[in-house]
């Protein structure tokens, strides 16, 4: 979500990648990015800019969704406040939140036979 952000650019290798992945049979689970809403220590204004990026990133990634019927999850349906979900800069995901998202993929996979082993 720098400023030399390029959502087009993100759209189209996201949409490369996974053609490429549904090209050799996997089943792909998407995150789409979470608002910034959950880091209140962050100036309004540059919550804002984060927003409106991560807006036009998934709003490329809906395009993929949409094209390809892939699953797709998110970080602002998993308690975005809660403080654990968060790596200590409070943008990226922390290892309790990675283990969120891994346990909603594997729920989400698994009516098509996929299993953890």
């Amino acid at each position: 979500l720098r400023g030399d952000l390029d959502p087009a650019d993100v759209a189209a290798s996201v949409r490369q990648c996974v053609h490429e992945l549904l090209g050799v049979g996997c089943h792909v689970v998407l995150v789409r990015v979470p608002s910034a809403a959950h880091v209140r220590w962050l100036p309004t204004a540059v919550r804002r800019v984060l927003d409106d990026r991560a807006a036009l990133v998934n709003h490329g990634l809906d395009d993929v969704i949409a094209e390809t019927a892939i699953s797709v999850l998110t970080l602002d349906s998993l308690e975005p406040t809660h403080p654990q979900l968060w790596h200590v800069d409070r943008i990226h995901p922390g290892p309790f939140g990675h283990r969120l998202l891994a346990l909603r993929t594997l729920a989400e996979v698994a009516p098509r036979g996929i299993v953890a082993v």
